[in-house]
């Protein structure tokens, strides 16, 4: 499994309905300095899946605290979702669980075999909230993850990777981009794009991009239903271009790296930093390479005017 902690500090503050929930929470503050320094952990796997009921086991928290959400007990809504697994049946889920001074809120996205529900593969967010508010505050929470999960990405069956050769990665890429302009005028958006990483085994690395395949979009899954609860503009994630590595990756297929880069076709980006961490998959294609690879980005870049931007995501490439 792979865990990002979510960055916490002062920022615009929106808030939402507890039945309408956008992963706007996996973003630090937009209109001042970040301090965000990605915690990326790979650790045994937390979720299940039964082809009907989903379920995560929180990890243990500061302060000793353990908490699980499922969503038989605390769904509050679904919506059925095109898996990125060819073939895949695919389900999102928002939960909210209230404890006694606590609440829980997550959402989940899961794509599985049909035919075999235990093979599946599963991403999104959890937060902890104080007390029992009837209205969230994405960017104010107490406590929370971002996560890729399933059997596929059990570090105790790690992958056997190939000692030579290179394969190609093709897939979708989605996420939060938000953008502060040169009169300070914030905006924010999803974005969807294709994504390609290339992996060179006898090199022992890994490199991909975001938006050379195709045009980084705005994507309407959640948004339109927000739009009259948030209030910031829509921004343009359009003519960017985010590029990866080359990074190594480690003996048991995961990796964490720093080199992460932004281009836009018109505009000058002037810095960049950022982050990306991932798995491969311990189930082999027909090449004997592991047939995906998935993980979480996020890149913050200046623009020679001022502006700032931030892309935050989460990938999922197939073998070509």
């Amino acid at each position: 499994m792979l865990i990002v902690q979510i960055a916490k500090g002062p920022v615009r503050r929106h808030y939402l309905p507890c039945a309408i929930v956008l992963a706007l929470l996996l973003s630090g503050c937009m209109s001042g300095g970040s301090a965000f320094q990605p915690t990326i952990q790979f650790t045994e796997r937390l979720t299940a899946f039964d082809g009907t009921t989903w379920g995560m086991r929180v990890p243990p928290r500061e302060d000793g605290a353990e908490y699980t959400i499922n969503t038989a007990e605390d769904g509050v809504s679904q919506q059925d979702f095109e898996s990125s697994i060819p073939g895949y049946t695919g389900q999102t889920w928002l939960m909210i669980r209230r404890e006694t001074d606590k609440t829980q809120l997550a959402y989940a996205i899961v794509g599985w075999d049909e035919d075999n529900p235990s093979d599946y593969l599963t991403g999104g967010w959890w937060m902890l909230y104080p007390g029992h508010p009837d209205q969230f505050d994405l960017f104010e929470s107490e406590d929370g993850i971002f996560f890729v999960d399933g059997p596929e990405l059990d570090i105790n069956h790690p992958p056997d990777m190939p000692v030579t050769g290179t394969a190609t990665y093709a897939g979708r890429t989605s996420g939060i981009y938000q953008y502060l302009d040169d009169n300070k005028e914030y905006s924010v958006t999803e974005f969807v794009s294709q994504t390609r990483f290339t992996a060179d085994f006898t090199r022992g690395t890994l490199k991909g991009c975001v938006g050379c395949d195709s045009e980084i979009a705005v994507q309407d899954f959640h948004y339109a239903a927000l739009t009259q609860n948030v209030d910031a503009l829509r921004a343009d994630p359009t003519g960017y271009r985010l590029r990866f590595g080359p990074s190594p990756y480690n003996p048991d297929g995961t990796f964490s790296a720093n080199d992460v880069s932004v281009e836009h076709v018109v505009r000058e980006v002037t810095t960049t930093k950022g982050f990306y961490g991932g798995q491969f998959s311990n189930i082999p294609d027909d090449q004997g390479n592991p047939r995906l690879v998935t993980g979480i980005y996020r890149a913050d870049f200046m623009e020679s005017g001022g502006a700032r931007g931030r892309f935050f995501g989460l990938w999922n490439t197939f073998g070509e």
